[in-house]
């Protein structure tokens, strides 16, 4: 049977593809940071998607009588295609809640228990997983077919036309809608009427501005869109939806396995392009930031580490190979640190004189040696693997900066000018005065000095020196845009 190929069915795969390829690392982001509600609605958002550029590769012409029947890949996809609408909906409800909450100047929240934190969690899987999947079980009372296979947009799922239909499945889709546009209209209320406070309550909140006006931005959209969409689909089911309902007639096996053919010329569902249109909204809103930005930093040292580990081991194992036998051990110890910072034992014991020059020359030198000793920049080579540097969380033991112990400029003169060189660490000496010591370590106590007749102030700062930059730019952009 010939059937020509649409301009739809080329260009819907095309920007289908992308718009959920691009939201993966946004997702990533906000599950490893126990955004349950947000990591949702993007992964409901990316399974639209994900099966939309698949579906118009598999059946792009109207050839009904050659197309492939679907098994199995439609069974699973109808179901998600029942509970996703609710489960997104109900993301964004529970999205926009939570920033009203934090709006909330009558109940503003100092410290959550950690039971709190866990209650709130699983309230929030029961609400963007449990209810989708009440309507995945519930949809076989109502289900009169297998699935319905449209050209280009490929599974559909197919309702019975009478009164359960909208009982069980499509009125909850609506009605979600209407929470999250409560929480949405009250969100925006509360931002007027305590805008000049919006600033001290996010950063209450322990969130930034950054990531509380892009939640607000797709948390509004997602309103305003799905709202009008969920009414419409309402409507136009209701007005079909006049039969009696049979047990006996929808259930009967003749028709309960069939599977319903339709053709669509060339022409796609405006539903489905705005599906591609919110994962498009969904990565310029998370997928351009500062959090992105790092996220994908991190993915890509982790993928040039992975491939060099990988080439590293390829030449070990063909230069063992061409050895036959030859056994040649080395062991090389290195204590490295994060941007290659000075490392003591213990900072109780070892907080020697060493300015950052130093630091700088003997990090070159460490360089040069590696460079020049390819079995030692191979020991240094392993590295955990690219899964776990990508989902892992955050390690940021060791020190980070070099230790300075000079009262000024004149003493960091006089230091490097000496020549003499000592096997064991001096004591630190102590002048009446002021002195500052920085240095970053895993564990929060710290050995003050012995000296009785003193003041000891200690501040204790845990923020990486990446995450201090960017916040500032965000912060900056942010300012100028509220």
């Amino acid at each position: 049977m010939y059937a020509p190929t649409y301009p739809q069915a080329m260009l819907f795969p095309v920007f289908a593809f992308p718009a959920w390829t691009l939201c993966l690392p946004s997702m990533i982001w906000h599950f490893r940071q126990a955004n349950v509600a947000a990591g949702s609605a993007i992964l409901w958002i990316i399974l639209h998607n994900f099966f939309n550029s698949i579906n118009a590769l598999i059946w792009p012409r109207d050839n009904l009588t050659e197309w492939w029947d679907g098994s199995i890949w439609c069974d699973i996809h109808v179901r998600l295609q029942v509970g996703s609408y609710v489960g997104l909906a109900a993301s964004a409800a529970i999205i926009t809640r939570k920033l009203a909450k934090v709006m909330d100047t009558r109940n503003i929240t100092v410290s959550i228990s950690r039971g709190s934190k866990i209650r709130e969690k699983v309230w929030e899987l029961v609400w963007c997983w449990g209810a989708p999947l009440l309507l995945i079980i519930v949809y076989y009372v109502v289900q009169p077919a297998r699935y319905m296979i449209y050209g280009i947009v490929g599974c559909l799922p197919a309702y019975d036309t009478s009164w359960p239909s909208i009982v069980l499945s499509i009125m909850w889709f609506p009605i979600t809608m209407a929470f999250a546009s409560y929480w949405a209209v009250l969100l925006v209320y509360r931002l007027y009427r305590y805008r000049r406070e919006f600033h001290r309550l996010v950063a209450t909140q322990n969130t930034t501005k950054s990531r509380f006006i892009r939640l607000f931005i797709l948390s509004m959209i997602l309103s305003l869109v799905y709202l009008t969409y969920s009414i419409y689909i309402t409507i136009a089911v209701s007005l079909v939806a006049t039969d009696a309902y049979s047990w006996s007639f929808v259930h009967d096996p003749m028709r309960f396995n069939t599977i319903l053919r339709v053709p669509v010329h060339g022409q796609v569902a405006l539903d489905k392009w705005v599906q591609v249109a919110t994962g498009y909204v969904t990565f310029a809103l998370f997928g351009t930031g500062v959090d992105a930005h790092n996220l994908y930093k991190k993915i890509f040292i982790a993928a040039r580490s992975w491939s060099s580990g990988v080439g590293s081991r390829a030449k070990n194992m063909f230069w063992s190979s061409l050895s036959k036998g030859t056994n040649t051990t080395s062991t090389a110890s290195t204590r490295d640190s994060r941007n290659g910072s000075v490392v003591t034992d213990s900072v109780a014991h070892g907080l020697y004189s060493v300015t950052t020059e130093d630091a700088l020359i003997e990090r070159k030198h460490h360089r040069s040696n590696s460079d020049s000793n390819p079995q030692a920049q191979a020991s240094a080579s392993a590295r955990p693997s690219f899964l776990k540097q990508w989902f892992a969380a955050p390690n940021l033991t060791g020190p980070l900066l070099p230790f300075f112990n000079h009262r000024n400029v004149r003493e960091i003169n006089a230091h490097n000018n000496k020549t003499t060189t000592t096997t064991t660490s001096t004591p630190l000496t102590t002048f009446p005065g002021v002195q500052a010591h920085a240095w970053a370590a895993e564990n929060a106590s710290v050995r003050c000095a012995s000296e009785s007749n003193a003041v000891h102030v200690i501040r204790e700062v845990h923020q990486a020196h990446h995450d201090r930059r960017d916040s500032g730019k965000e912060d900056k952009s942010i300012d100028t845009w509220a």
